[in-house]
């Protein structure tokens, strides 16, 4: 007996040896014979994304024991989480789950552990100040066991001087600024809202999830001692390519960065947007996908004034293709798409009006008519209530389906194929309505992440949200309700062997349609430095045009994530917003439907929409 206290004390303190530095939610837990360490380890004051959850089990028993995990969010339990794990004999599993940050009225999370009939709980898990738009989130990762104090200098070191002691809360339009309405933070108040919440931790407590990162605003790798496991760096860059921000920080980052392909892609000359600092100590920020990798050769991480530099130009910027929506808005453009239905989800006033009056004339003066024109005024006991039930009857059926039982949506994809590689990224900003709403709820597969924007969060106040983690995930209450017309992006990352086929051979450069979908419109930056149109119509499904060779580089125009097409039937501009265009090797194409989304299980009825790609080109045939 005393043994075995004596291990599990040896335990204990190596299990608090190898999470030195991590996050205070820290909390061990035992129930029914398991034993398990929760951990949030993600910055505090976070507004929109997800934030991971890491239970860590170990089961004592002799026989296999079924935990169920649930949290909860929200003095009216706003939140849901819900997933069962069978733990085998004397196993030992980490699991991670995705905690929304993005729910207004709900904080941190109340996570509960039940077994049989035991239960044990832990308090304070996650951070979110989901209304707090002037709060920047930092996570740095290393291999080895953080320093104690480090983060809280650096927090110091990036926020402003001068800042309050406090983020500012809910922004409204009502001070004619409504850029903050999307929860934006400009250059020109930097010094004055914005505050950095830096957290940092070892790779060990790095996410294997694309969407954990998500509720962060940029990630700092310190390289030098060597890259995460190969899982978490995919996740990490997954987010990157989504809009994300990375700085890679170790005097041999180029070296190390060499052997990742899905980094070394796109630090390239030609995805160079700009340098801070020079020789060994630069800071080199490049284009990747539709966010950033920036690249610090030094081993000095935040202490170096480049890299501090580089960090706030990247977390005070006005508009970035970062497509996460807070409860807000977006601190990106995807929310500025504004999609919506028109016409439903709301009560047609006139309609009703009209039906009742109907109803009152028919029931009252024509009934009492009709009966004494009979001569059986007494039937009127009955006839008053039949007509009563006829007419509700036909008024419910009215307005059930009068805007209809389908699944309608507005939705507008821009999406980012790598043809060297065949990642391609998707972000689908839509606008939902569900005549009668699929009781499981949106399913979504492999790589896709389901992001409800703010304008249903700050308009539906008491909508709640579920996740049950089965089989399959699905997403039930808030994100799918029937007959409310819901906002939600939907980002995607996965592979995918469609692209779109060059050849030069014949003189100029032919194109072949293997997308899936028609092509409406497409510009090309050649590899030869040259730049060719589509001319003609379209192009359809499997179908070959040769391009059209065009005098010069296009008019530089807004991207296309900027401003939705309104009168312009051309192709728009559609490249990053700090390149003055398209790089060399690049395409831009505007498209018949969207063929890399993902429907997440329910299927729909685009009633509008506008769907653009572009794409790094694998070579010219």
């Amino acid at each position: 007996m005393k043994g075995s206290k004596l291990g599990w004390l040896a335990g204990l303190g190596l299990l608090l040896l190898t999470s030195l530095g991590a996050n205070a939610q820290e909390d061990l837990l035992n129930v029914n014979g398991v034993r398990a360490v929760v951990n949030s380890p993600w910055p505090d004051h976070l507004s929109k994304g997800y934030m991971p959850l890491f239970v860590d089990f170990d089961n004592t028993n002799p026989a296999e024991t079924r935990v169920v995990i649930s949290a909860t969010s929200g003095y009216d339990t706003r939140v849901r989480i819900q997933k069962s794990v069978l733990l085998a004999p004397g196993e030992k599993r980490r699991l991670e789950i995705l905690l929304p940050a993005y729910v207004e009225r709900a904080s941190s999370y109340r996570v509960s552990l039940d077994s049989g009939s035991k239960s044990s709980r832990s308090y304070n898990q996650g951070n979110s100040s989901s209304g707090v738009t002037g709060s920047h989130a930092v996570a740095l990762f290393s291999k080895s066991p953080p320093r104690t104090g480090r983060d809280t200098g650096w927090g110091s070191k990036l926020t402003p001087a001068n800042a309050k002691a406090s983020s500012p809360g809910h922004y409204s339009y009502y001070d004619n600024m409504p850029w903050r309405k999307l929860g934006l933070t400009r250059s020109v108040d930097w010094y004055n809202y914005a505050t950095v919440n830096l957290v940092e931790t070892s790779y060990d407590l790095m996410s294997a999830h694309w969407e954990s990162y998500s509720s962060l605003d940029l990630v700092v790798l310190d390289l030098s001692s060597g890259l995460p496991e190969a899982a978490k760096l995919t996740a990490l860059l997954e987010w990157v390519r989504l809009g994300g921000v990375v700085m890679f920080s170790g005097r041999d980052a180029n070296q190390t960065l060499a052997g990742v392909e899905d980094v070394r892609d796109w630090l390239e000359d030609r995805f160079l947007v700009g340098e801070t600092g020079s020789g060994a100590n630069s800071v080199r920020s490049y284009v990747c996908g539709f966010g950033r990798a920036l690249v610090h050769t030094s081993d000095g991480l935040l202490d170096a004034p480049e890299s501090l530099e580089a960090v706030m130009v990247n977390l005070r910027g006005e508009v970035r293709t970062d497509w996460t929506p807070s409860p807000r808005g977006s601190r990106g453009a995807g929310s500025g798409l504004s999609p919506g239905i028109a016409g439903v989800g709301v009560l047609p006033y006139r309609s009703f009006v009209t039906l009742m009056l109907l109803f009152a004339l028919c029931v009252g003066p024509l009934n009492l008519w009709y009966m004494n024109r009979k001569g059986t005024p007494a039937r009127l006991i009955v006839s008053i209530p039949g007509v009563a039930l006829v007419a509700s009857i036909l008024i419910l059926a009215y307005g059930f389906l009068g805007q209809g039982i389908s699944v309608r949506t507005d939705s507008h994809t821009v999406s980012l194929l790598d043809q060297r590689t065949g990642l391609v990224s998707t972000a689908n900003s839509r606008a939902v309505f569900a005549g009668i709403a699929p009781g499981r709820g949106l399913v979504p597969g492999q790589g896709t992440g389901i992001f409800p924007l703010g304008v249903d969060l700050v308009n539906r106040v008491d909508a709640l949200y579920s996740i049950d983690h089965g089989q399959t995930t699905a997403y039930t209450a808030g994100y799918l309700p029937s007959r409310v017309q819901v906002r939600q992006a939907i980002l995607t990352s996965r592979t995918s062997h469609l692209r779109l086929d060059f050849d030069s051979s014949g003189g100029g450069l032919l194109v072949r349609n293997g997308l899936g979908v028609a092509v409406l419109g497409l510009q090309v930056h050649g590899e030869d430095g040259n730049w060719y149109e589509l001319r003609d119509a379209g192009l359809e499904v499997g179908g070959e045009a040769r391009l059209t060779p065009m005098s010069g580089a296009p008019e530089p125009r807004k991207p296309i994530w900027l401003e939705r097409e309104r009168e312009e039937q051309g192709l728009w501009e559609f490249h990053p917003e700090d390149l003055p265009t398209l790089p060399v090797g690049t395409f831009s194409a505007r498209l018949d439907a969207d063929p890399f989304g993902d429907d997440c299980g329910v299927e729909t009825r685009e009633v509008s929409g506008t769907h653009n790609l572009l794409g790094v080109m694998a070579g010219v045939q």
